[in-house]
């Protein structure tokens, strides 16, 4: 049986009620026990929503433990649409083997969270046409894992600085 479910519009309408005009790192664990199925919104709109106002997206996927709980979501939902959804912001999708590894995936993105860095950069590119421009970041050095998002909207400053306000 298919849970109703609003999970883009929770996305989208969380995003712009909670986090637009926010200044700062930003970040939104979602928890997704079902698939979308009943949201107006797409999972476009509530990444373009993450996008634009510079939210990172970590997914918590449960599986089931064998024996343990009967959380499973796998069959339910595309698991990699919300995957590419959290890729896209920069965060990631943990997989989490039981309930009661919750607390560890929390405990992760704590961590992760806590060790970042923030890179910036001025675009030769003047024209501030509102459309998405795509970034790629990598490390030089073997071993490591970049966690960037995959581009950003280039909106004015003006029009940027106006949203903070």
């Amino acid at each position: 049986m298919q849970r109703e479910a609003h999970l883009y519009d929770a996305i989208r309408a969380g995003t712009l009620r909670y986090l637009k005009g926010k200044v700062g790192r930003k970040a939104v664990v979602i928890v997704a026990l079902s698939g979308d199925s009943q949201s107006e919104s797409t999972m476009e709109d509530a990444l373009e929503a993450l996008l634009e106002n510079d939210v990172i997206a970590y997914v918590l996927q449960i599986h089931h433990a064998p024996g343990r709980d009967h959380c499973d979501v796998l069959h339910i939902f595309e698991r990699d649409s919300l995957k590419k959804l959290a890729e896209a912001t920069g965060g990631r999708m943990l997989e989490v083997r039981g309930i009661d590894k919750l607390e560890g995936a929390l405990e992760e993105i704590s961590d992760e969270l806590h060790h970042q860095y923030s890179l910036g950069y001025y675009p030769e590119n003047k024209n501030w046409d509102s459309k998405f421009r795509k970034i790629q970041i990598s490390a030089v050095e073997k071993g490591y894992k970049v966690y960037a998002r995959k581009g950003y909207y280039a909106y004015p400053p003006e029009a940027r600085a106006a949203a903070t306000h």
